[in-house]
């Protein structure tokens, strides 16, 4: 195959996924505690940001990030939470992720995700479109030496619950 007919399939396929992909917002607010304040956090936020992403990544979706936000659940509950940032960077839908961390053991340093809420958000509209809570990792003795794998399999979960909702045509499972 010469150079020219490669790169003509190779720009045939770029413009096939940009018309089925949706731009898809996650966002990521760590719940405001004075635990936060003692233990790291950083390690478990950013697994679960990047597990979402390469979840909707993987499924077609043209997916982009956040930086994690520290706020009350109540603000992230907001229905007008982040929709005009979304709609300003052109984004279809937003997983609007909520953890709640977790103490471990006395003298431990990492944040343990006690518990992932979601939503997905139709930015064009407001709409909600599902939501749902996830527990976080159990206990175990490999636990924080795992931590940043757990959390990305948990971020992954979330943004997984929403892929149906997003492109049911799609998606296996999803209804139109």
């Amino acid at each position: 195959m010469s150079k020219r007919a490669a790169m003509a399939a190779a720009a045939s396929l770029v413009l096939r996924l940009a018309v089925v992909a949706h731009t898809v917002g996650v966002v990521l607010v760590e719940e405001d505690s004075p635990l936060l304040a003692l233990v790291d956090s950083s390690t478990a936020s950013e697994a679960l940001a990047s597990g979402a992403l390469d979840a909707l990544f993987d499924a077609g979706q043209i997916a982009v990030g956040s930086p994690t936000l520290r706020a009350p659940r109540e603000t992230w509950a907001d229905p007008a939470f982040a929709l005009s940032g979304a709609r300003e960077g052109w984004v279809d839908f937003l997983v609007l992720m909520f953890v709640s961390y977790r103490g471990g053991a006395p003298g431990q340093t990492m944040a343990i995700p006690g518990s992932l809420s979601w939503r997905l958000v139709r930015v064009a509209d407001g709409a909600l479109l599902g939501s749902g809570s996830i527990a976080g990792p159990p206990d175990a003795p490999d636990l924080l030496a795992r931590l940043a794998a757990r959390s990305k399999a948990l971020g992954a979960a979330a943004a997984s619950s929403c892929l149906a909702q997003i492109d049911p045509f799609r998606t296996p499972g999803g209804k139109p």
